[in-house]
This record gives C-alpha cells, sequence and structure tokens, in this order.
C-alpha cells in the first residue's frame, strides 16, 4: 500500500497492524519526523508538486490511498495519472477531498479551482 500525504504516519501504523505493508510520502519534513519508522517499508520526503515519478526502486502498489492530498496540489490531475501508474495490475487508487478544501491551506495556483470536484479531477485523468 502506498500512503500518499501520510503525515505523522497513523494510517500506515493502523494498515500495519493489520498486516500491511505500507510506503508513505510526505512534504512535510517535520510531521516525518514522527513516523514510527517500523510502520513502514520505506518513507521518503516527496513534493509531488514538483517530482517527475515514484522512487523508482519502489514496488508497484495493489493500493494507493490519497486522503485529502489533491487539493493540495498545483497540478492534481497529473498526480492522480502518476500514481495510477504506481499501480499493480488490478489495483485501486483510493482517493478523498473535504466537502470544500480550507483555501487558506491551497497554494496560490490552486484557488480558482477550490470547487473542483472529484468526478472532474478523474475524468481529466482520462482514469
Amino acid at each position: 500500500i502506498l500512503d500518499v500525504g501520510c503525515a505523522s504516519g497513523y494510517l500506515g501504523l493502523k494498515l500495519k497492524e493489520r498486516g500491511c505493508r505500507v510506503w508513505g510520502v510526505d512534504v512535510d519534513s517535520r510531521a516525518l519526523e514522527s513516523v514510527p519508522r517500523d510502520s513502514y517499508e520505506d518513507i521518503r520526503e516527496i513534493d509531488l508538486n514538483t517530482i517527475e515519478h515514484l522512487p523508482f526502486d519502489w514496488p508497484q502498489f495493489e493500493l494507493v490511498i490519497a486522503a485529502d492530498v489533491l487539493e493540495h496540489l498545483t497540478d492534481p490531475v497529473y498526480v492522480l495519472r502518476m500514481l495510477v501508474k504506481a499501480l499493480a495490475p488490478g489495483g485501486t487508487v483510493i482517493v478523498s477531498l473535504p466537502l470544500k478544501p480550507p483555501l487558506k491551506f491551497m497554494p496560490p495556483l490552486f484557488e480558482p479551482c477550490a470547487e473542483l470536484s472529484l468526478s472532474l479531477i478523474v475524468v481529466a485523468a482520462a482514469l
């Protein structure tokens, strides 16, 4: 499982307790300092706004979870496509978005798109 936006690792910890192998990425280095390292196979500080691909040395994933992440990105369609490429055949991406993103946390480029729905992102990504 790939935990996108893993923050302090609370989801990874719960998944590990259920026997899952979890990898994590987050942009916030301070949050990553508090992640229980034994909960993740690997965890990396990655800014999804600036990378072209996920680490090549990682496996393909049966499940990618991006919980309340896409609304913080300047190009959520590009990132969603990248996450789909990280899937193993038959894999699944689970995405959640807040009902209305908190604009005070949005990058300036995303503010005009604050009302963008998940269905529009999925259509734009041609999934």
